[in-house]
C-alpha cells in the first residue's frame, strides 16, 4: 500500500525514483535525505554513472524539467564523512513529510522493542465457564500479517482440546484504545485498501479485491469478489459497461457519503482482460469473526453465541491457543521498502501499548506511540 494521500498536494515521499538511473561512484559514500516525491520512471531507464562532484547539477537538471515543475522538492545529499553537502537542493525547505516519517516509527520501535519482537494472537478459556462448552475470549494485539491460514491454525488447536461446542466466543477488540481511522483521511480515501482501519485483529491487511470482467458490448460489467465474507457488508450499484473491441477501457469504483454503498463506474473493451479493484473492508472485525467461525465449523466446533468485548478476558484465563506475526524486523522491511500504511498505523500503536502509563491513562494508544 505505498500509495499516500498527499498525492494530491503533489508532496509525497521520495523512493529514490526519478534517481532509479543514478549510480553515484564509490568515491565516497553520501547520506541522502530527501522530502518530496515524484513519479517513478521506468524500470528500464539506463543506469548511469557519476562522480560526487556532479551530484548537485544532475540534481538541478532533473527537478527542473518542465513536466516535475508544479512539484515540490526538497532534496539534501552529505557524505559519511565530512559536513560539506554533495548536493542541496532546497533541503532547508518545510515539506509536509507523508511517509518518510515511517522511518521515524520504524526507528523508535526497534528500539523500543528490538527486531525479534512478535505480535501474539490469544484465545483464553475463563477459567469458571463449562469444561465441555468454554467461554473463550480471542486478544488481538495488531497482527498485520494476519490470514485465514492463521486462523484455520487457530481452529485446528482449539479442535485439539476436544472441544465441540463453544458456549461463548467473545472477539476482543480492545487492545488499541482510540478511533480505528486516522481522523487525517479524507472520506475517498476511506475505501482504499491504504486507508484500512488499523483493527486489534486484521484479516487479509483489511482489505479485499473486487475482480471486475467485460461482457459483450452495451452489457454491464460482470464482477466478483475474491473473499465474499470480507465484501459482505458493502452494496455494489453497478453503472458500468463494456465498451467495442479496442476502445479506452477507464474503470473505477468509489464509496458513497455516509452509506455502505460503492459505485462501480466507467468501462472496459469487450476484449479488455479482467482488473483487479484494491478495496477497504467496511468491517474488519466482523469479517474476522465470520472467518473464524466458518473454520470452526469446518473442524466441527459450533458456537453458541458471539460478541464483541472492550475490555480484558476474565483473571486467571488460560491461553489455550495462539499465533505469531514474523519478527519485528520484517515488519519493518514491509514499511520501509513498501510504504504500507497499515503496518506502520499498527507499530505505532504497539509502540504506544508499550508506554508504561497505557494502562492507567486515558489517552489513545496512537497518541501514546506518538509520545
Amino acid at each position: 500500500m505505498p500509495k499516500s494521500k498527499f498525492w494530491r498536494f503533489q508532496s509525497w515521499c521520495l523512493r529514490c525514483s526519478l534517481l532509479s538511473g543514478l549510480v553515484i561512484s564509490p568515491m565516497t559514500s553520501p547520506v541522502i535525505s530527501m522530502a518530496a516525491d515524484a513519479p517513478r520512471s521506468p524500470a528500464t531507464s539506463p543506469s548511469i554513472a557519476i562522480c560526487p562532484a556532479a551530484i548537485d547539477r544532475t540534481i538541478q537538471n532533473i527537478a527542473s524539467r518542465y513536466h516535475l515543475q508544479r512539484y515540490h522538492w526538497g532534496l539534501y545529499v552529505q557524505p559519511l564523512t565530512g559536513a560539506t553537502p554533495l548536493a542541496n537542493y532546497r533541503g532547508q525547505s518545510l515539506f509536509i513529510p507523508a511517509s518518510t516519517t515511517k522511518l521515524l516509527t520504524t526507528a523508535a520501535i526497534l528500539r523500543q522493542l528490538g527486531s525479534q519482537y512478535r505480535l501474539r494472537t490469544s484465545i483464553y478459556q475463563n477459567p469458571a465457564s463449562n469444561p465441555l462448552a468454554p467461554t473463550l475470549t480471542v486478544v488481538g494485539r495488531g497482527d498485520p500479517t494476519m490470514k485465514n491460514q492463521q486462523l484455520q491454525l487457530l481452529s485446528e488447536q482449539l479442535k485439539k482440546k476436544g472441544w465441540r461446542q463453544i458456549s461463548q466466543l467473545n472477539i476482543g477488540v480492545g487492545y488499541f484504545r482510540g478511533a480505528s481511522t486516522n481522523p487525517d483521511w479524507e472520506w475517498g480515501d476511506l475505501t482504499t485498501d491504504y486507508g484500512v482501519p488499523t483493527t486489534s485483529l486484521i484479516l487479509q491487511q483489511n482489505a479485499v479485491d473486487l475482480v471486475v470482467s467485460p461482457q459483450q458490448a452495451g452489457q454491464p460489467l460482470s464482477y466478483s469478489w475474491q473473499n465474499p465474507l470480507s465484501a459482505a457488508h458493502w452494496q455494489l450499484d453497478n453503472r458500468s459497461v463494456t465498451s467495442p473491441i479496442g476502445s479506452a477501457s477507464n474503470v473505477m469504483v468509489q464509496g458513497v457519503l455516509g452509506k455502505p454503498w460503492l459505485q462501480l463506474t466507467g468501462q472496459l473493451s469487450a476484449n479488455s482482460s479482467p482488473q483487479t479493484l484494491n478495496l477497504a473492508m467496511l468491517d474488519p472485525i466482523d469479517t474476522w469473526r465470520s472467518q473464524f467461525q466458518s473454520n470452526l465449523r469446518q473442524q466441527g466446533i459450533t458456537v453458541d453465541r458471539t460478541q464483541v468485548l472492550t475490555g480484558e478476558p476474565p483473571q486467571n484465563s488460560v491461553e489455550v491457543a495462539a499465533v505469531e506475526s514474523p519478527p519485528l524486523g520484517e515488519l519493518v522491511k514491509e514499511i520501509n521498502r513498501q510504504s504500507n500504511n497499515l503496518y506502520a498505523e499498527v507499530l505505532l500503536r504497539t509502540l504506544g501499548r508499550s508506554n508504561p502509563i497505557h494502562a492507567t491513562s486515558k489517552s489513545d494508544t496512537a497518541d501514546l506511540g506518538l509520545e
